[in-house]
């Protein structure tokens, strides 16, 4: 071997070695957590105790660096509000104060729910945090444009993801609980019971094999009670799953992919369309349209409390949202909640539907071939 390849990998290899040092003296010097059980662990779920433990590593080797001490309450709230500060003036949004706080109740149990009461300095600053850097928040999606969304899946041949977005949208679910569906938790109804049962619902986070909910019950449910529309897709699509099959054949990445496409062909990309914008749209359209109380929106939304509803029922961002959605794909939402049904076991729109459709929609769909006239 050359006398210069010899030379640069032994620099190569010292280069490897000092860094290994350097790796090992950070992680000797980096703050220990305290030691939770598993139990204590499985209390959140598993993405969000890594970041909890990433906020509170922070946390605790800024106090290494900066010579801060604390034994007490007192002086974590110190600790905890200096540390506030050098977030905020960093340009972190809000919402890192109030994750943080969650992070050091979730490590620390004698603190538990009484963060509040324990660290009253560190949580008036976290609340003043959210109010002067308030972190982005989806938009919520009006009905009209959800509608044409779904009514695009169907045209270009996605039967199964239109009805996912118009389910999602009606039930305000949460993606992964819409996702988490299994063919047994749709739930008939029953009318010889009587006419109060005529109602057909899901179940969420099945007590029977599931996962709880975000806010940790299990066996909630939503009923489809006032969209009508829905419940003969709805029912043919339980008597075509085996109880136990995932009532939706494609993953949340395929489905995102295709319901930002749809949403880009229909000319509404200014919304900043996602698919939590579904949830944040359906309870503000009832809210808009006085379709049911802030009490049954909650509820039906599965919100702990009021508070956490504020955060989703926009009614009047609705309004500013529509206002950005074309005219024509307003009226093809119209046109596919009207014949929803139709299309779906057709799988036809009716003539002159599509020419409602912006241009660069017509010529997606020419391209693709489809069937659908």
């Amino acid at each position: 071997m050359p006398a210069s390849r010899r030379r640069r990998r032994s620099a190569a290899e010292r280069l490897r070695q000092d860094r290994s040092a350097r790796a090992r003296a950070a992680a000797a010097d980096r703050p220990a957590l305290p030691t939770l059980s598993v139990l204590e662990r499985a209390a959140v779920k598993p993405s969000t105790e890594k970041h909890y433990h990433t906020l509170l590593s922070d946390f605790c080797l800024f106090c290494m660096t900066q010579n801060i001490a604390w034994v007490s309450h007192e002086g974590l709230g110190a600790a905890l509000t200096a540390f506030q500060n050098t977030l905020y003036l960093d340009g972190r949004p809000g919402t890192d104060g109030s994750k943080l706080l969650a992070a050091v109740a979730h490590h620390y149990p004698s603190i538990g729910k009484q963060v509040r009461a324990l660290l009253p300095r560190a949580t008036r600053r976290a609340q003043a945090w959210v109010r002067r850097a308030p972190g982005h928040q989806r938009l919520p999606l009006p009905r009209a444009a959800a509608l044409a969304a779904a009514g695009m899946l169907l045209a270009i041949g996605q039967l199964r993801m239109g009805v996912w977005v118009c389910l999602t949208f009606a039930c305000y679910l949460r993606p992964i609980e819409c996702f988490r569906l299994l063919g047994r938790h749709v739930v008939a109804s029953n009318p010889q019971a009587g006419p109060q049962f005529q109602r057909w619902g899901l179940l969420l986070a099945d007590a029977t094999g599931g996962q709880p909910g975000k806010t940790g019950n299990w066996d909630e449910s939503v009923l489809l009670d006032l969209d009508d529309w829905l419940i003969p897709v709805v029912a043919a699509l339980m008597q075509a799953t085996p109880d136990n099959a995932p009532l939706w054949p494609f993953s949340p990445s395929e489905l995102g992919k295709q319901f930002r496409m749809a949403c880009d062909l229909l000319g509404l990309g200014a919304l900043e369309p996602h698919l939590y914008s579904l949830r944040r749209g359906g309870a503000s359209d009832d809210l808009l349209r006085k379709r049911r109380s802030v009490e049954a929106v909650q509820r039906r939304g599965r919100w702990a409390t009021s508070q956490s509803l504020k955060r989703y029922g926009k009614e009047t961002r609705v309004l500013t949202q529509l206002n950005q959605v074309p005219s024509s794909t307003i009226e093809f939402g119209r046109v596919v909640e009207e014949h929803f049904r139709l299309i779906v076991e057709c799988g036809l729109f009716g003539s002159g539907v599509l020419d409602l459709l912006p241009l660069r929609a017509r010529q997606a769909l020419s391209s693709l071939g489809t069937p659908l006239r």
